[in-house]
């Protein structure tokens, strides 16, 4: 049976956060007055403008990715990335009208491949692989663009290089069976449960913890509890990093046993929390 990686608990870890947000929804939208409901829009509002730069005028790009689309109408609003391989803005004060327009000319800069459109949104392929997405909100009156380059192609080999590939090879490849390792790594101690592995599993039960004790307190209108958000938003990336540093690694037996252990407990705390705020 394959290993269960870090990645595969990583995996695991970001669909139950998925569920614990949508069990916030639930809990925000059926179980509050309207009263609450108001405050609650009010608080999610003050942690957009913290966690935000304002809309303003802008520039849009004549050089680089952005190159390859037309500007938008409205010049009113925030570049958030402008990179070699992916560009992403938000234009306000834009109409409906205005949206359908900018769909087109995309469309005439030869962004028609593999096309899926709806009211809000518009997403293709250019012939050079080039991913362009746009979407609307209406409410907001904000179009949002992003555009990803193609994946970058392996370099042709050197001159040295392909004359050593085309040399014949003094001997025949060595037969490996189908569960024989690639690499060199000595094989590790099923019974071992190793640093990195465990202080990644610890660090997502702490997160758990940490958002259990928040959502107990939480009440949306308590603006002074942004911070503690933030916060808590700030565990979650570190979390992830911790993951995303082990994700090559195939956890032992030792090492499977543990994150089970810790899940479940991690499963008990968030179906206690969801019965006390409920």
């Amino acid at each position: 049976m394959k290993k269960m990686t870090p990645k595969t608990i990583a995996v695991i870890a970001v669909c139950l956060l998925v569920a614990i947000a949508f069990a916030i929804a639930i809990i925000g939208k059926g179980a509050k007055a309207c009263t609450e409901k108001r405050e609650e829009a009010e608080w999610l509002k003050a942690l957009e403008e913290m966690t935000e730069e304002p809309f303003a005028e802008f520039s849009f790009p004549t050089d680089g990715i952005a190159a390859r689309l037309p500007a938008p109408k409205s010049n009113i609003g925030r570049i958030v990335s402008d990179s070699s391989d992916y560009f992403h803005i938000k234009v306000g004060e834009t109409s409906q009208a205005d949206f359908t327009a900018y769909v087109e000319d995309c469309k005439e800069k030869g962004f028609t491949v593999d096309y899926d459109k709806t009211s809000s949104r518009y997403s293709a392929y250019d012939q050079e692989g080039y991913y362009l997405c746009i979407s609307y909100d209406s409410d907001d009156s904000v179009m949002d663009i992003t555009l990803d380059a193609p994946e970058k192609e392996t370099k042709a080999p050197t001159e040295n290089t392909t004359e050593k590939a085309t040399e014949k090879p003094t001997q025949a490849p060595e037969t490996k069976s189908p569960d024989s390792k690639t690499d060199s790594s000595p094989a590790v101690n099923q019974s071992t449960i190793r640093d990195d592995i465990k202080e990644a599993i610890d660090s997502y039960e702490e997160f758990v913890d940490e958002y259990c004790e928040f959502m107990k307190k939480y009440d949306p209108s308590d603006t002074s509890l942004l911070s503690e958000y933030l916060e808590l938003l700030s565990k979650e990336a570190e979390m992830t990093e911790k993951f995303e540093a082990i994700e090559d690694k195939d956890l032992t037996d030792a090492e499977a046993a543990y994150y089970a252990e810790v899940s479940l407990r991690c499963t008990q705390k968030l179906l206690e929390v969801a019965s006390v705020v409920a």
